[in-house]
């Protein structure tokens, strides 16, 4: 264990800045740099939205991923949980139907991922800033 002193701080994936007085800004960028690095070459793009209106539909008689896309797509899926819950809230509703699928993905599931990997793509120096106000009401951005 080490022990940091000043205004910024590394801690499990993210850089904490404290420098802006009143507020933190929680940059993941480097893991969301990580999670692209490792993604198949598939999934290369841009995509403005993390999801697409039939992000919910479940088509049943679509494909089933292989065992290795089916690994590949529970590491990423579990990547992005990990990033949601710190640093982009973002990708949190692609995310939440995401993990309903690592047990059985099929191809539609696969392009929902890619889908929201794109969207982190276009976003990936998206940082995570939260303030309080004088009341000490908490606000993100």
């Amino acid at each position: 264990m080490s022990i940091t002193r000043g205004k910024i701080h590394e801690y499990l994936g993210m850089t904490l800045d404290f420098t802006p007085p009143g507020k933190v800004r929680i940059n993941m960028t480097k893991f969301v740099r990580t999670m692209i690095d490792g993604m198949p070459r598939d999934m290369i793009g841009e995509a403005t939205t993390p999801a697409a209106s039939y992000l919910f539909t479940v088509n049943n008689e679509c494909e089933k991923l292989s065992e290795a896309m089916s690994g590949i797509f529970h590491r990423l899926t579990a990547q992005g949980l990990f990033l949601c819950a710190r640093g982009r809230p973002d990708i949190e509703t692609a995310i939440a139907f995401l993990t309903t699928r690592v047990k059985s993905p099929d191809k539609d599931d696969w392009g929902k991922l890619t889908r929201m990997m794109k969207y982190l793509q276009a976003t990936k120096r998206l940082v995570r800033m939260l303030e309080a106000d004088k009341a000490l009401t908490i606000k993100w951005f």
